[in-house]
């Protein structure tokens, strides 16, 4: 137990402080123990002694501390201190309360006196420094007889005594600022100055009790009086003063880290001047399977939960934001680090494919110095600096962006596995978050079982709206609330919600829009792709002074008329030649295509230019296309959509190689079969399938007819791209309507239960669940009524029934969370009857209450009352009426007292009980007492 939770004996006085700069020199020497990596744990002031520090105690366990309670006195004399000098400054007296109040508790600790100047040389006070003063009769007595004890309790004190001579107050100091010095010697003199007088005063100000928010104390225990904690002096609350110690990549990798928020993934309008991320970046939702035990761990922000497991994964489909959502971790981490703010991870960004080979350290170091380089890192990252914590007791948090942007499945696979075994190691000092989009499961699944995955939720039309207005905002915009409202409707009355409804093309959307308000939207994706790259290429090449053309004019001029033709011609064939490598990238992934093109244009250079100048002016350009980004050596698409969009683009001048192209990609779709979970299909494919299909070419494949032979109840998969190219808008007009219709039934077919006479059926019922959720996508109306019937259907729950290990399983909990999702007012409905549906499991039932209870429902008291009284299981019913207790702390005491009462005389109720009576305990009921009397 922290001593924080031990009241101290006396008030010791907070004024010390203030009186005695001696006592903060003392206290400032401890703490640089802290900083200098030995066994110090924290240091508090004022609490019991003039400073208490706690040490962690070598070889023991986790946690176990040696706390050493110091007094210290001064005086300007000189003199050596002798027995009687000691026993007159009190110092002793005060640490005989404090070992009274202490002892019996069960910790291990030391009453240290610490004195200015030096020590007789004589065997008592030898004797007495060392707490072998029992072994001298005299001291003892003379002990005994000034604190009126009894010999055996003096001497049981003094063995724990220990007295330690301190150098003078000046003196004390200049050993501090010595100390400290050699620590930062790597910063600049007056850095050092500034740095060690703001740890003076953060000592002060734990002595007045003003030292902030300090490390977190077993939660298990009452709460420490908020006194005694802001006199805490912890790695916490000193981070930005480490951190400046520690080494000198830390804080530029954290100032960089924060840098990096400022560049927008999808800014490809904006000019030179980019909106930074974090002024126009809307908090995305996510939703968390398998659901975890306690709904703490989910939310509607997109940062809660990520970083608490070993391995996570982010799963959206094209545009859903996770390079964003990757981007604003990284930036708040540091930051908060920066703040002196408590984390417990720092994480660092990484695309997917720079660590697919070699070794992890070396390979995020070479990633993360080249993502930083732009934001400005003064200097390349080692590998040694991801090898070891970055802060104690802080890990790595490594996010892998762009998993499914390794083409090669096997190499896909090789990451997931290494990462995977990475993270099992004992003492891993990193964590990791990998974005994808949806995979088939079997190659996620080599993540490990049981890791978490957080599906990015679609915009809402809140979110939709705060985007708008983030983004009008920054633009400048006049009244930039009333355009986002008049945007919602347009989007609306264009019916391109659901379209809108990924970060990316609302971004992209919310650019067209800024810069013609007038115009109409466009009606499907590859219109938008199309006006999107358009506008792109008209602001590269304006005639205005920051035109490309007048730029390149002005760079190429003193190099003479050819020089300046060659760059013209350049920049008329660019857009052609950045199709035709995005083209070729799809189908030989072994070749550098940025390099070749980078190749290509230096076979354009004119012979009166430099290579090197004509490279620059080259990588400019490429850059300024808007298309096009990273670091010279390194380009790449700014999303991967646009690179499949110019991929098709291409391929629609050449009929052939387009039908050759998309007959490839339906192929992976073309398996008829029933699939467990029709989310493992390669969804991430379908973005680009719908590229190929808006083509607008004549091509050997018959679209709708090709989609049409997917449409078949076996086949789901292929009903659920059918879904995809839906909520795309590339199925759009009348001719793809029999296609749309055709899926609809087939997935309505495959969500019904099976025909008892079929014994080729495999009754699957999370495979008919998920069949209803594609039918939702399809046919909302139809898919919502039979997701409903699933729901209330008790047969859809018989496996999970048979082993109900976690209630997010539960089929039938996953039909209603889909309705939930859909139409929170319907999903509402359907949990509060369900919730007292007793053909649910308990633990199914709870979590329906919970979701009513969130939602504010005036149901939720009736709900949660009937459940805590039911006949479940005794841990749903505490969870009930730890439910309920938010809403009705009466009823919910009454509740925690009859189910304990209940149990009182079972067996096993030291299993279940206590967690009752700290419930009850905590709503304030004197009945708890009861239980604790009984039990003790």
């Amino acid at each position: 137990m922290d001593l924080a939770y031990v009241p101290a004996p006396d008030d010791t006085g907070a004024k010390t402080g203030e009186r005695f700069e001696f006592q903060t020199q003392a206290a400032l020497h401890a703490v640089l123990g802290m900083l200098c990596g030995n066994d110090v744990a924290h240091v508090t002031c004022e609490h019991f002694e003039d400073f208490l520090t706690a040490r962690r105690v070598r070889g023991g366990q986790d946690g176990d501390l040696l706390w050493e309670f110091w007094q210290v006195k001064s005086r300007e004399s000189g003199m050596p201190w002798g027995l009687g000098d000691l026993l007159g400054s009190k110092a002793l007296k005060a640490l005989w309360r404090t070992h009274q109040a202490v002892r019996g508790r069960g910790h291990s600790y030391l009453l240290v006196v610490g004195v200015e100047g030096q020590l007789k040389e004589t065997e008592d006070v030898r004797l007495l420094a060392s707490g072998q003063a029992d072994q001298h009769q005299s001291v003892l007595d003379r002990v005994t007889g000034r604190l009126k004890a009894s010999s055996d309790e003096i001497a049981a004190f003094l063995r724990l005594v220990r007295v330690r001579a301190l150098p003078s107050r000046g003196e004390l100091r200049l050993r501090n600022e010595s100390i400290f010095s050699e620590r930062g010697s790597h910063l600049q003199v007056q850095e050092v100055r500034s740095l060690f007088n703001r740890l003076e005063e953060r000592i002060r100000e734990a002595m007045r009790g003003h030292a902030g928010s300090s490390s977190p104390v077993d939660a298990t225990e009452p709460a420490p009086g908020d006194g005694v904690l802001r006199r805490r002096l912890s790695a916490d609350n000193l981070s930005d003063i480490w951190l400046a110690l520690s080494n000198p990549y830390l804080q530029d990798f954290l100032h960089a880290s924060q840098r990096a928020i400022t560049q927008h993934p999808y800014s490809g309008l904006t000019g030179t001047s980019t909106p930074p991320l974090d002024s126009i970046y809307t908090p995305l939702r996510l939703r968390r399977t398998p659901e975890p035990a306690s709904a703490d761990a989910i939310g509607t922000r997109d940062r809660v939960g990520l970083g608490n497991d070993p391995v996570g994964l982010v799963l959206a489909e094209a545009g859903g934001g996770k390079s964003s959502l990757l981007r604003a971790i990284q930036a708040e981490q540091a930051g908060c680090l920066l703040r002196g703010q408590p984390v417990a991870f720092l994480a660092v960004l990484v695309p997917a494919a720079a660590i697919l080979d070699g070794a992890l350290p070396r390979a995020v170091a070479s990633a993360a110095s080249a993502e930083l380089a732009g934001h400005g890192l003064m200097r390349d990252l080692p590998a040694e600096f991801f090898r070891a914590r970055p802060v104690p007791e802080v890990d790595w948090l490594v996010l892998v962006d762009g998993l499914d942007e390794i083409t090669d499945e096997e190499s896909r696979k090789r990451l997931l596995a290494q990462l995977a075994l990475l993270a099992a190691e004992p003492d891993c000092v990193h964590r990791f978050v990998v974005a994808s989009r949806i995979l088939p499961d079997q190659e996620l699944e080599l993540a490990g079982k049981g890791v978490p995955r957080y599906e990015i939720l679609p915009f809402d039309g809140d979110g939709l709206v705060a985007t708008a207005q983030a983004w009008f905002a920054w633009a400048g915009l006049p009244d930039a609330d009333d355009k986002a409202e008049q945007f919602l409707v347009a989007v609306e009355s264009a019916g391109l919600s659901g379209f809108a409804s990924r970060p990316l093309l609302a971004a992209m959307l919310c650019q067209l829009y800024t810069k013609a308000p007038d115009e109409r939207l466009p009606a499907t994706r590859t219109e938008l792709y199309r006006r999107f790259t358009e506008a792109l290429i008209a602001r590269m090449q304006d005639s205005g002074l920051v035109g490309i053309r007048q730029q390149a004019e002005s760079t190429l001029r003193r190099f003479g008329l050819d020089a300046m033709t060659r760059g013209d011609a350049f920049l008329d064939r660019l857009p052609q030649w950045i199709d035709q490598f995005a083209a070729d990238w799809r189908v030989r992934t072994d070749r550098d295509w940025a390099s070749d093109l980078t190749a290509i244009a230096m076979g354009e250079r004119p012979m009166a230019v430099p290579e090197e100048h004509w490279n620059r002016f080259v990588v400019a350009v490429l850059r300024r296309s808007g298309l096009l980004t990273g670091p010279a050596g390194r380009l790449e698409f700014a999303h991967r959509t646009l690179q499949e969009y110019c991929a098709a683009r291409h391929l629609a001048q050449y009929p052939e190689r387009h039908a050759a192209e998309l007959g490839r990609q339906l192929e992976l779709w073309g398996n008829p079969y029933q699939d467990d979970n029709p989310w493992s299909s390669p969804l991430h494919t379908a973005s680009y399938i719908g590229f190929l299909l808006d083509a607008g070419v004549r091509s050997s494949i018959d679209g709708p007819e090709t989609l049409r032979g997917l449409a078949v109840p076996e086949n789901i998969r292929g009903c659920l791209l059918i879904a995809e190219l839906l909520t795309l808008r590339v199925l759009v007009g009348d001719s793809w309507a029999h296609v749309v219709r055709a899926a609809a039934d087939a997935a309505a077919e495959a969500s019904e239960k099976p025909d008892e006479a079929d014994e080729e059926w495999v009754d699957e019922p999370r495979s008919r669940v998920l069949a209803a959720e594609v039918l939702v996508v399809l046919d909302r109306e139809r898919g919502l009524d039979r997701l409903e019937s699933l729901a209330r259907d008790e047969d859809t729950d018989c496996d999970f029934n048979e082993d109900p290990s976690h209630p997010g399983l539960s089929p039938r909990l996953l039909a209603a969370s889909r309705v939930l999702d859909e139409d929170t007012a319907r999903g509402i409905d359907l949990y509060v009857e369900l919730a007292a549906d007793d053909s649910l499991h308990g633990s199914v039932r709870i979590r329906m209450a919970e979701q009513v209870a969130e939602a504010d429902d005036p149901r939720a008291e009736a709900v949660l009352e009937a459940l805590a009284s039911a006949d479940l299981y005794f841990d749903d019913r505490l969870l009930a009426a730890t439910y309920l207790a938010a809403l009705a702390p009466d009823s919910a005491a009454d509740h925690l007292y009859a189910l304990i009462t209940e149990h009182w005389q079972d067996p096993d109720w030291h299993d279940w009980c206590p967690e009752a009576i700290e419930a009850l305990a905590e709503l304030g009921d004197p009945r708890s007492q009861e239980f604790r009397l009984e039990s003790s």
